[in-house]
């Protein structure tokens, strides 16, 4: 029953994006500008804060009944 109806939408969401979005123009020189605008500092302190959620979670142990 799921896919009776997500199906379809999720076929006509992508014919409509296809028909709808213009394509994007074409850039040449953008290496340099992107890596000035990567926040290197805030990329690891995410990824570490990730890192050490997921270990936290992990070393809980289950309790059950």
């Amino acid at each position: 029953m799921v896919f009776t109806v997500n199906l379809p939408l999720a076929v006509l969401g992508i014919l409509l994006v296809f028909l709808w979005i213009p394509e994007d123009q074409t850039k040449t020189g953008w290496t340099p500008k992107l890596a000035k605008e990567v926040d290197v500092s805030g990329n690891r302190a995410l990824r570490g804060l990730l890192l050490t959620g997921m270990f936290f979670l992990m070393s809980l142990a289950i309790q059950t009944g």
